[in-house]
């Protein structure tokens, strides 16, 4: 696992002297690793996290990601109504109600918007010599419902590759700057190692970080964000804005 959850949680409380109302975590390279489920230490410490107060995890993972790899690796008793799930970067929201998830909200796109977006991301990437027919490394555009992602490698690609494809962010922040001429009406994040994100306009973490203070009646800064980017130009920057209080992990 990435963050030992009670190392952060507990220097938090003893440095601030005082407990947060909720702790918002970003889900890969913090939570997990490249997409993969949680380590059981990991899921023992959220468990125990919840018994205190409420947990919300955000992610570009879409919801079925999230019940595939993450929700099953949970103990079974842990308390899922104080647990909020953000997928597609907070473009969705889901609660436990009633013995279930539904969902609370959704900026998901039309079938116009996603066909204008793809043409966008394929008619940027070319331009940056990139290709975006898929290769060995698997698909390089991902259309989820409230969010669309491309990849410049494929999302199969090697930890090792991905790490070395543009480590500064600097291939990417020229396809964005492409990008946003193409698409004024959204939102884009350079996120992850070789990847971005499309959503609406508006519609990011910070979003996310605002509707849980008012869904909980507290104020943006009473609450802890945990994340792996949360640096000028890392695609957790944005919560900053939010004014929420916030701590990078190593």
């Amino acid at each position: 696992t990435c963050i030992p959850l009670a190392r952060e949680f507990w220097k938090h409380r003893f440095e601030t002297k005082r407990l947060p109302r909720a702790v918002l975590f970003v889900l890969d390279n913090t939570l997990t690793k490249d997409f993969k489920p949680p380590h059981p230490h990991t899921a023992s410490r959220l468990h125990r996290l919840l018994a205190i107060v409420p947990v919300a995890i955000m992610s570009g993972a879409s919801m079925k990601q999230m019940q595939d790899y993450l929700l099953p690796t949970l103990p079974h008793d842990i308390d899922r109504t104080k647990l909020y799930l953000f997928p597609d970067t907070a473009g969705q929201c889901y609660v436990w109600i009633d013995g279930e998830w539904k969902q609370e909200y959704n900026f998901d796109f039309s079938k116009e918007e996603v066909e204008k977006i793809v043409h966008a991301i394929t008619t940027s990437m070319e331009a940056h010599g990139i290709s975006s027919i898929p290769d060995s490394y698997g698909e390089k555009i991902k259309v989820k419902q409230a969010q669309i992602t491309f990849t410049g490698l494929g999302f199969d690609a090697p930890v090792i590759e991905k790490n070395a494809w543009d480590p500064h962010g600097s291939k990417r922040k020229r396809i964005k700057a492409d990008m946003e001429k193409l698409l004024p009406e959204h939102e884009i994040l350079v996120a992850g190692r070789t990847s971005m994100d499309v959503t609406r306009k508006g519609i990011d973490k910070a979003y996310g970080v605002r509707w849980l203070a008012k869904r909980l009646g507290v104020k943006p800064e009473e609450m802890l964000f945990i994340g792996d980017e949360i640096y000028p130009g890392g695609n957790d920057f944005v919560v900053g804005e939010a004014c929420v209080e916030n701590k990078q992990v190593q």
